[in-house]
């Protein structure tokens, strides 16, 4: 048999994505997504930690197995959308409170440590050529990841983890999937149809 690759247009220019990202946040218990508006400085985070068995028969020690331990996913990001009540909320970990008597024009929030649970849609999209990938995660867990600047505007960091969701598999109407092929981390859509994205997230939206 000659030899061959099965994906033989893989350096056409089509396979390329230049990315803008859109990222929406939806928490427990809530029936809508939050946008976090005008992220820049996206940056997926994997880190993964393996265990190594050696062993030594002849003077050397040679490594015998590298399994893997532990897993970690996610995405961090900055946006400049820092006036949102919504997008703050999540920067927080609180509610938003209207001002209180005399204060019309104010809302509070409180601040506390720890993070927001929900779910989470990460979008890549390139209109220049029509196509978009789609991380859909749905377990996630966001935090306030610090404060930032860009040319004298202030900005919000954000760090979201992908957590896993033992033997999640996706409603039907997102693909052919069974108990067989669960994904605890959720999936990644490669759409080549741009105009697809609508229709998909009204999928994700739907899921249980």
């Amino acid at each position: 048999m000659a030899f061959a690759v099965t994906n033989s247009s893989v350096t056409d220019t089509s396979k390329i994505l230049r990315t803008g990202n859109k990222i929406y946040f939806r928490k427990t218990g809530a029936i809508t997504w939050v946008d976090f508006g005008w992220p820049f400085n996206v940056s997926p985070t994997q880190n993964i930690t393996f265990s190594q068995l050696m062993g030594n028969r002849t003077g050397v020690a040679v490594q015998l197995r590298n399994d893997m331990t532990e897993a970690a996913f996610g995405v961090e990001f900055d946006t400049v959308s820092v006036k949102d009540s919504d997008v703050y909320s999540l920067y927080t970990g609180g509610t938003a409170v209207a001002g209180g008597t005399g204060i019309t024009n104010a809302t509070g929030f409180a601040l506390k440590a720890g993070t927001t649970l929900g779910r989470c849609i990460w979008v890549q999209e390139d209109n220049a050529g029509g196509t978009a990938m789609v991380m859909w995660m749905p377990a996630a867990a966001v935090s306030g990841n610090g404060e930032g600047e860009q040319d004298g505007y202030h900005t919000l960091k954000f760090k979201i983890d992908r957590l896993a969701k033992a033997g999640y598999v996706p409603d039907a109407a997102l693909g052919t999937y069974s108990s067989n092929t669960s994904s605890d981390y959720g999936i990644n859509f490669l759409l080549t149809n741009l105009a697809q994205l609508p229709a998909l997230l009204d999928k994700i939206d739907a899921e249980p």
